[in-house]
């Protein structure tokens, strides 16, 4: 079986579930210690433990433009908006921590406005700036380099179906880079501080957020010219981030992972954000065995690292509870902790 084996039961998932019980036997384990590698975001305003603004929904931000084709790379292509939701707290203030949500699906299907609201609502009424993206999805067919083209068609043992989601996965990451840089290039506008970014996405889009972060600045978006996609222009190219925290929930590394075996490097290292690993033991999507792998990789580059082993429950296990918290509560006590955040009672 291909090495990619534990990867292609996502790829053959047409949506992630919700489970309905909650667990409170759940377990917390802390990899490696805290390291001291992105560093504490300057003059960050404060957040608050409660529910204390209301939030001004701003639905449908277009962040850049990407190419849809007819079939993978086929000739004329058409434009289409790329678009995400913000989520804005109404206070008066200018250097707000962001979060960026991202939706899970398979990369087939899925949207901004599910699960992405409930987080994106109780964290802008807690202060924050919270973004909430879409992403082309496989049915919009984006571009994809031809190298990237060819190494996907030389896995063996994929269906064709499997080896589409391997393609809509390189537009994927494309994207969802592009609404960050989008972000930050409009940190002043929106009032956030682009040295206090966590992402959080939940099963494929926590493939992408941990891509996201991990990849250099020229990943997905340099492995085609602008003669090949000439929308690349609309996607703040000359912007680049760093990402302080990232929360995800039943996800892996097969993404970027992928993307480095086709042009042959490993981009883990110690410059990496922490993350929050939260993952059902009962997972048959998304296998358990993705979040161990997830627990050494970042274990042994040095970065800090927590996993949440929700027993006995399976994939999107959104309603599960870990010593009475819920999973937003999680990744808001995480948020707070690893951007050094002042939370006012």
């Amino acid at each position: 079986m291909t090495k990619y084996s534990f990867f292609i039961a996502l790829a053959t998932l047409s949506i992630w579930t919700t489970a309905c019980k909650s667990s409170n036997n759940d377990s917390t384990d802390s990899g490696s210690p805290p390291v001291d590698d992105t560093g504490p975001a300057s003059e960050v305003d404060v957040v608050y433990s409660a529910s204390t603004f209301t939030v001004d929904l701003r639905p449908d931000e277009v962040y850049g433009q990407g190419q849809t084709h007819s079939g993978w790379n086929a000739p004329d292509p058409e434009e289409m908006d790329l678009k995400l939701d913000l989520y804005v707290p109404d206070n008066d203030g200018t250097e707000r921590p962001l979060v960026v949500f991202t939706h899970g699906g398979a990369w087939t299907e899925g949207d901004k406005g599910s699960n992405g609201r409930l987080f994106c609502d109780f964290f802008a009424e807690r202060g924050f700036v919270c973004a909430s993206i879409n992403y082309r999805l496989l049915e919009d067919y984006g571009t994809i380099p031809l190298d990237y083209a060819n190494a996907t068609l030389a896995i063996e043992d994929l269906t064709n179906g499997q080896r589409e989601k391997f393609f809509a996965m390189y537009p994927a990451g494309r994207d969802c880079k592009a609404a960050v840089r989008w972000l930050v290039a409009n940190a002043s506008e929106i009032g956030v501080n682009p040295d206090a970014i966590a992402l959080i996405g939940g099963s494929a889009g926590s493939f992408n957020s941990i891509a996201m972060d991990v990849s250099e600045p020229e990943d997905y978006r340099d492995e085609i010219s602008l003669e090949e996609d000439p929308t690349l222009v609309s996607t703040n190219l000359d912007v680049e981030y760093e990402i302080q925290a990232v929360v995800n929930h039943w996800g892996g590394a097969g993404m970027i992972q992928f993307l480095g075996d086709v042009y042959g490097f490993d981009r883990f290292d110690s410059t990496d954000a922490p993350i929050l690993i939260v993952h059902g033991t009962e997972d048959e999507s998304v296998d358990f065995s993705n979040a161990e792998e997830l627990v050494e990789i970042y274990t042994n580059v040095g970065v800090h690292n927590e996993l949440v082993s929700l027993q006995e429950e399976g994939h999107g296990a959104w309603s599960a509870t870990v010593d009475g918290k819920s999973l937003i509560e999680l990744s808001f006590d995480f948020v707070t902790e690893q951007l050094e955040l002042t939370v006012v009672d």
